[in-house]
C-alpha cells in the first residue's frame, strides 16, 4: 500500500462493526464501521502509517462523520515523537452525512519516527451502544514541497533528435571596408506571471505546549457554597473494650475526579496546590481508676492467659462502686466480687459473644 495510506489499526477500547482498513484507503461510499461502547472513554482508535518518506510538514485528511449525539466529545489527535504525547488536532462533530475534515498541518521532524505516524479518534465522555465512528477515507496529504519525484511535463523523445553539422567550408565573402550601419532593435516586452498557489498552508501544530496564563484559569473553591465541596470521610469502631490501641497503618486513600460537560478540544485540567488535611478525633466514655483497685478480669476459657485477641473470651473491667477488690467466690455458675465499696455478681453470657455480665448485688 502506498505510504499515506494506513498500514494497521490498534484498537484500544471498542470493536470494528463492519469493514476493514482497507476500506479508509479511497474515499468511495465504502466505510469502515467502528463500534462505540458504554463506558468511559466510549471508543479509543489509534491509525498508524508506515514507509512515510522525508517531508517537512503533513495533514491527515479524514472523510466520513460521527454517528451520535452533538453532546458526545470525539478528539482527533496525533502522536507527537519529540514531546512523547498525544496532540489534539480538533473535534469530530455528530453528523448524518460524510465529511471532509482537514486536520492542521503538523512538523514531519515532531510527529514522524522512523517512517511511523500515528493517529487517533476517542471518545472522551462516557459512550452509548449503538453509535458509530464511520470512516470513508484517511490518509496523509503532503504540505510541503519536498515529496517525491515529480512525472515530466512532456513525453520523452522516442528517436535520436538531428545533429547539426559544423560547416568545413571558409567563408570567401569580403570584410566590409566601410563600417556597418547600426541596426535599430524593437523592444521587446516581458509579462510577468504570478503563480496562484495550488495549496492552502495551515498553521502548524505546536511542538512544545503554550505557557501557563494563570488568568485563564477556572477554580473551585471546596470552601465556598457552605463547604459542599469538602469531602468528609468517618470511620467508625464499634463494640465494648477498655485499655484499647486504635491505630491506621498503611493507609491508602483513593479520590476519583470526574470533570463532565462539553470538553474543548484545547482545554487543560490540572489540580493545582492540592492540600489534603485529615483530621482524626475519638469520642465515647472511658475509666479512670487509680492502680485499677476495684478491677476484675477474666482469663481465656481454658487458658491461663488473660491477653485480649480476636477470640474475645478474656477480659477486664471495673466495679460500678469505688474501693478495693477483696475477693472473688464461685456460686454455681456465678462468682460473686466482694469489695470495699459493694458486692457484685458475675454471670456468663454468650451474646454479642463469650463472657459475662454484671449485677450489683450491693452499694
Amino acid at each position: 500500500m502506498a505510504w499515506y495510506e494506513v498500514d494497521s489499526l490498534t484498537i484500544n477500547v471498542g470493536s470494528i462493526a463492519w469493514g476493514d482498513i482497507a476500506r479508509t484507503h479511497s474515499d468511495d461510499g465504502n466505510k469502515l464501521g467502528l463500534n462505540e461502547v458504554a463506558a468511559a472513554p466510549g471508543f479509543d482508535y489509534e491509525f498508524k502509517f508506515e514507509s512515510i518518506p522525508a517531508l517537512t510538514q503533513f495533514r491527515f485528511v479524514m472523510d466520513g462523520y460521527y454517528e451520535g449525539l452533538p453532546t458526545d466529545t470525539v478528539l482527533a489527535q496525533a502522536w507527537n515523537y519529540t514531546l512523547s504525547t498525544w496532540v489534539s488536532l480538533g473535534m469530530v462533530l455528530d453528523d448524518t452525512s460524510d465529511q471532509t475534515y482537514l486536520f492542521p498541518t503538523i512538523p514531519f521532524s515532531d510527529y514522524v519516527s522512523g517512517g511511523q505516524a500515528k493517529v487517533k479518534f476517542i471518545h472522551a465522555n462516557t459512550g452509548i451502544v449503538g453509535h458509530y465512528l464511520r470512516v470513508d477515507q484517511l490518509v496523509i496529504e503532503n504540505m510541503g514541497a519536498d515529496v517525491t519525484t515529480v512525472a515530466p511535463t512532456t513525453a520523452a523523445p522516442t528517436s535520436v533528435p538531428p545533429t547539426t553539422l559544423v560547416p568545413t567550408t571558409t567563408l570567401t565573402t569580403a570584410v566590409p571596408t566601410s563600417p556597418v550601419p547600426s541596426t535599430t532593435l524593437a523592444p521587446t516586452t516581458l509579462v510577468v506571471t504570478t503563480v496562484v498557489p495550488t495549496t492552502l498552508l495551515s498553521t502548524a501544530a505546536p511542538t512544545t505546549p503554550p505557557p501557563h496564563n494563570a488568568d485563564l484559569d477556572v477554580l473551585f473553591n471546596c470552601y465556598g457554597n457552605n463547604y459542599a465541596g469538602v469531602l468528609i470521610i468517618e470511620l467508625t469502631i464499634e463494640g465494648h473494650s477498655l485499655s484499647a490501641s486504635y491505630g491506621l497503618e498503611d493507609l491508602e486513600l483513593s479520590i476519583p475526579i470526574t470533570i463532565t460537560g462539553e470538553v474543548p478540544s484545547s482545554a487543560l485540567y490540572r489540580l493545582i496546590d492540592l492540600e489534603l488535611i485529615i483530621e482524626t478525633s475519638i469520642t465515647g466514655w472511658g475509666v479512670a481508676n487509680e492502680e485499677r483497685k476495684n478491677w476484675v478480669a477474666w482469663s481465656k476459657i481454658g487458658n491461663v492467659s488473660f491477653e485480649l485477641d480476636r477470640v474475645n473470651d478474656a477480659g477486664f473491667r471495673p466495679m460500678s462502686w469505688a474501693g478495693y477488690v477483696y475477693q472473688t467466690l464461685q456460686l454455681g455458675n456465678n462468682v460473686i466480687i466482694y469489695g470495699s465499696g459493694g458486692v457484685t455478681r458475675a454471670f456468663p453470657v454468650s451474646s454479642p459473644a463469650p463472657t459475662f455480665g454484671f449485677k450489683d448485688i450491693s452499694t
